[in-house]
């Protein structure tokens, strides 16, 4: 065995004995193990998180928290299993309620998700959005953005379901 093989195989052998994996036995989905039983916390957003937090259904529109403006995702999507050949290029309008400033926003052929267009619409706290498709439905969207002092899964989750968002 050459010397750069041996130095793959120890590699590969390192990272396994480090590799860390959730640990579900205490129910704490916001630590990791590593296989000599050190734990560390670290911010692990759970599923439903993931799934909910920055992310606008146009479709649905209602409460929708997000962690920072430049993250939030507008989607098309109603569901996971999502079959993009349906969908065809078109457009949506997006008005500030408070300002009746509105921006025409168009999508692209089989495009599920696109940012949130901060620059020619800025997300301003405590105000709603009203997003117009060219079929005539309209959903209002009301955006609230996540305190930075939550720091995990569960903290975060409680703010979301008493706010609406979940």
């Amino acid at each position: 065995m050459s010397i750069s093989q041996r130095l793959v195989v120890l590699i590969i052998l390192s990272l396994s004995y480090i590799s860390a994996f959730a640990d579900n036995s205490t129910g704490n989905k916001n630590t990791l193990s590593t296989s000599s039983g050190d734990r560390h916390s670290i911010p692990v957003r759970s599923e439903t998180l993931a799934k909910r937090l920055d992310r606008i259904n146009i479709n649905a529109g209602g409460k929708v928290c997000y962690s920072r403006p430049d993250k939030l995702l507008l989607s098309r999507q109603d569901n996971d299993s999502v079959n993009k050949e349906n969908y065809t290029a078109t457009w949506m309008l997006i008005q500030n309620t408070a300002t009746s400033h509105q921006i025409k926003l168009a999508w692209q052929l089989e495009q599920v998700e696109q940012a949130w267009p901060e620059g020619k619409m800025p997300v301003k706290a405590d105000v709603n959005y009203i997003l117009s498709q060219p079929d005539g439905t309209s959903k209002e969207v009301f955006l609230y953005q996540l305190p930075d002092d939550l720091m995990d899964n569960e903290a975060q989750q409680q703010w979301m379901q008493n706010i609406g968002c979940l």
